[in-house]
This record gives C-alpha cells, sequence and structure tokens, in this order.
C-alpha cells in the first residue's frame, strides 16, 4: 500500500477516491517534504518572530470609534445589495468575467470586514446573519471562496478567545495542572453555530450542483488532483519557474503598478493549466476555471522536485504577512476576510491568483483605515475628557 494509500485508509472519513490516478513514490515523497518544511519553517519564524499576543483583541478603530462602524455598515449595505441585484440570476461564467459587476466587487469584498468587526467585538449572532448573504450567492454563483470571505474569520474569531470567560459558546477554564474544562453552554449561541454550519453545507452543496449536476466537493479530491497534476506535468518539457510567485506580488501592488504602465506580460495561468489536465475544464469551458490541486502541486510546477525549496519560501510569506498584520489588532481585524481568502486559494493550489482577486480590495481597504484613523485623531483632539468618558460607556 501506497502512502497516500495508507494516509486514505486511516484517515477513512476523509472521501478520496485515489483509483482515477496512480501515485508515484516521489510524488508522495515530494508532498510529505513540502509540509515538513513548511511545517518547520512555520515553528522557526513563530519563534524567532516577536509574537502579536495570543487574542485577537479589538483595538480603539474596532472597540470605540462610531465612524469605523458606520463605514463599513454602509459599505456593507451597498456592496451587498448592488451586488445581489446584479447576480442573483448570473452565473460562474458571469462572476469570472466580472460582468457589470466590477466595482461593486470590490464593495462586496470589503463590506466582510463587518462581519469580522461584530465577530470581534462578540456579537455573534449578528455577525452570522451578515454571512448568509455570501452563502447565498456563494450557491448561485457556485462560489466556494465567499465562504472564506465570511464564515471563516468568524469561526477564526470564535477559535480565539475560547481561552477566555463567558464566550458565545461557552468558555475554557484552564486548571491548575494543565487540562481544561467546559463551562456553561448558551443555547442561543450553539443554534448561531448550527445556523453556520448549515450555510456553509448548503452553500458548498449548491456550488457543487451547479458545477458537477451531483453533491459532491472538489477539495474531497485534493490530494487525487495533486497526483493528476504531477503526472501530468513530469510530460511537460519546460517547467513554469517563478511565475506564480510574480503573480503573487504583483498582485500585491496592481492597481499600483497600473497606474503608472506596468504590466504583467505573462498570459498562462497555472490553475487553469492544472484544470485542464484533471477534467480538461479549461477546454470545456470558454473561461477560467481552478480546479483545486493543493499548493504543493504548483511549486511542483515551478521547478519539479527543486520546489521544495519554495515550501520554506512561502512558509515565511504567509507568516510573515501575518506577523505584520496581527501587530495591529485594528489592521488585524479588519483585514480578516482578505486574509482568509487568500489563504484559501493558497492551499487549494491558486498561488499566482491567491492576491489577483482581491488587489482593489486590498487598496480599498488601507485607504478606507488611514482615513479613519485620520478621522479618529481629529475626533480625539476634539473630545473633552468628559465627552471620552461619555463615548466608552456607550461602547461597552
Amino acid at each position: 500500500m501506497s502512502f497516500l494509500g495508507l494516509m486514505k485508509f486511516s484517515l477513512g472519513v476523509i472521501p478520496i477516491n485515489l483509483n482515477a490516478a496512480n501515485s508515484t513514490f516521489e510524488h508522495e515523497l515530494y508532498l510529505l517534504g513540502s509540509n515538513i518544511l513548511f511545517l518547520a519553517t512555520s515553528i522557526v519564524l513563530w519563534r524567532v518572530m516577536p509574537s502579536p499576543g495570543s487574542h485577537l483583541r479589538p483595538g480603539h478603530l474596532i472597540a470605540k470609534s462610531r465612524s469605523t462602524l458606520f463605514v463599513y455598515i454602509a459599505l456593507y449595505g451597498v456592496g451587498s445589495i448592488l451586488y445581489f441585484r446584479a447576480n442573483i440570476q448570473s452565473d460562474y461564467n458571469a462572476f469570472v468575467n466580472y460582468e457589470g459587476s466590477a466595482w461593486t466587487q470590490v464593495a462586496f469584498y470589503s463590506g466582510a470586514s463587518l462581519i469580522a468587526i461584530l465577530a470581534a467585538q462578540r456579537k455573534w449572532l449578528l455577525a452570522l446573519a451578515l454571512c448568509l448573504p455570501y452563502a447565498l450567492l456563494s450557491a448561485t454563483l457556485a462560489v466556494r471562496s465567499f465562504i472564506a470571505l465570511s464564515l471563516f474569520p468568524v469561526l477564526l474569531l470564535l477559535l480565539s478567545t475560547q481561552r477566555e470567560q463567558r464566550l458565545a459558546i461557552g468558555s475554557w477554564t484552564r486548571q491548575s495542572k494543565g487540562t481544561f474544562r467546559f463551562g456553561k453552554t448558551r443555547l442561543s449561541s450553539l443554534l448561531g453555530l448550527a445556523v453556520a454550519c448549515g450555510a456553509l453545507v448548503y452553500a458548498t452543496n449548491g456550488a457543487s450542483l451547479t458545477k458537477h449536476g451531483e453533491v459532491t466537493l472538489p477539495e474531497e479530491k485534493l490530494i487525487e488532483a495533486y497526483v493528476i497534476v504531477t503526472n501530468a506535468l513530469e510530460t511537460e518539457p519546460v517547467p513554469l519557474g517563478t511565475e506564480s510567485v510574480e503573480r503573487f506580488f504583483w498582485g500585491l501592488g496592481s492597481p499600483i503598478f497600473k497606474q503608472f504602465g506596468i504590466t504583467y506580460d505573462r498570459e498562462s495561468d497555472p490553475p487553469v493549466i492544472f484544470a485542464s489536465y484533471i477534467d480538461e475544464y479549461a477546454l470545456r469551458l470558454e473561461l477560467f476555471f481552478h480546479y483545486p490541486a493543493l499548493w504543493q502541486a504548483d511549486t511542483f510546477a515551478a521547478f519539479r522536485y527543486w520546489g521544495l525549496l519554495l515550501a520554506p519560501f512561502w512558509a515565511f510569506v504567509l507568516i510573515g504577512l501575518e506577523r505584520v498584520l496581527r501587530s495591529n489588532p485594528d489592521v488585524w481585524v479588519i483585514f480578516l476576510p482578505v486574509s482568509c481568502w487568500v489563504t484559501f486559494m493558497f492551499a487549494r493550489g491558486a498561488i499566482g491568483n491567491a492576491t489577483i482577486g482581491v488587489s482593489y480590495v486590498i487598496l480599498v481597504q488601507i485607504m478606507i483605515y488611514l482615513l479613519l484613523r485620520l478621522l479618529d485623531r481629529r475626533t480625539s483632539r476634539r473630545q473633552t475628557p468628559s465627552t471620552k468618558s461619555a463615548t466608552q460607556r456607550v461602547f461597552r
């Protein structure tokens, strides 16, 4: 039994079908080696880099500034209404071609920060309720990444607060012997968590039905897709090189680059190439289609077995970006939906497109954050001590 076969046998709860792909020992070893190098580099970086703290507590702009809440309520409302109207009767083809919804999509993506803000304020049920438009459009357009924008930040913030007392779904208290005890659970919070899980199942099943005509999730066959792609790449004479690396960093600043006439000339798209290997999606559909195939498939496409060197490189990039964002609690919460989206796209093998799809969202979020900081400073200068104390009482 091969390594991947043993994994399938030992983790039988994961519905992976490896019959359609003949894995080789070299490719299995490459997958294992990439994970080990990524994990080892991550551990070293977490020990070396300054710690941002164990809790994701909201900063001043999130916890006490009215302007922040008003701005993101408006952004969420405008983005949701306009994007919903433009795409409720559309399909995946319209989504990937931004038909009539380019800037509304930017507003829709940016508005997801309101969900993270409410979750940081521990208004869990309200945050989950605001996830519903993203879940509905995820099923309608067959775009599972909308779940990464909305529900993932809520779950991440929920998990980050498990050590504190009186949380939304209960509390964990550390005992003197180092064990944990589950505290009192609130029925309303369990109901909210059930609604969130139901929305996720509905969205993923809806997306699967739209694309495949059956209730299945493409991520179920990530390992199989990885094997198919790596086997196919062995027959390609020229590796893709640093294309995904270039596309990743170009996407971070593409709105600025375009203003200075800096363009990205390469037309190939690694995830589309992978999709053509797996099920000829790129040949059957006149649009780009990203089939999940693990990030290790992308590094293998870059330099074949030398792509192992990209594992510590990407660990450094992702953890470095996370450390930068988490150094400021307000920045971390505001950018959390985009961070989840980028991480989701990275993990499923679309490294080169992990930032391009949200490049204008990143720019808009930076501009909004700088504007909010400026407004907050001016407001703080004008407020008297009595006014500040009254404002603090309102937001407690």
